[in-house]
């Protein structure tokens, strides 16, 4: 009957969790966490809800998890990376930034 219940609602679980903006592979990520959550708590579904309905709400959890997860581990420059490669061993610029363009307002000027 679970098997059943989930097989019959993955293309609409796809569907919701590409539609919150996930990539396929964590689309699928995301569906297969929600299986195993609604494996796990089967025993706690009472059916006041719609099996499916109760599946697509746990997928919504997991939705929500997975970017929260995702904001945690956005790719952030090399600080050392970025100073090694625009400074000499002396502290001294390898290569000076540009100046300015003639004519730009000066930083912090509000252009009175």
């Amino acid at each position: 009957m679970l098997g059943l219940v989930v097989r019959e609602a993955l293309p609409g679980l796809l569907r919701a969790a590409r539609a919150a903006g996930l990539a396929q592979d964590a689309a699928e990520d995301a569906i297969q966490d929600a299986a195993l959550v609604v494996v796990r708590r089967s025993s706690e579904f009472d059916g006041r809800a719609r099996a499916g309905t109760w599946l697509h709400g746990i997928l919504a959890h997991k939705i929500r998890e997975s970017r929260r997860e995702a904001g945690r581990h956005r790719d952030h420059d090399d600080i050392d990376a970025i100073v090694e490669a625009r400074f000499r061993p002396d502290g001294r610029w390898a290569t000076p930034p540009l100046p300015p363009e003639p004519g730009a307002p000066a930083l912090g000027d509000r252009g009175a």
